[in-house]
């Protein structure tokens, strides 16, 4: 069985990101994701009630934004 590669060009234009491009990238993620992420886990620890309900959302959005990229 013969494995078959995406090709790396198409038309003369890139198809894939080097390594620089996908780190910038995760970093932009990093600067969005945290402070989100800090400041959910500084609202949940106020009252048992508030963390249920910030979970709940927090959660979904997590798995959307995994999804999603």
């Amino acid at each position: 069985m013969k494995t078959e590669f995406l090709p790396l060009t198409v038309n003369g234009s890139k198809v894939y990101s080097g390594f620089g491009e996908r780190f910038a990238a995760g970093l932009i993620d990093a600067f969005v994701i945290l402070p989100l992420a800090f400041l959910l886990l500084w609202l949940q620890s106020f009252d048992r009630n508030l963390a249920i309900l910030i979970a709940i959302p927090a959660a979904t959005f997590y798995a959307l934004y995994n999804v999603y990229l």
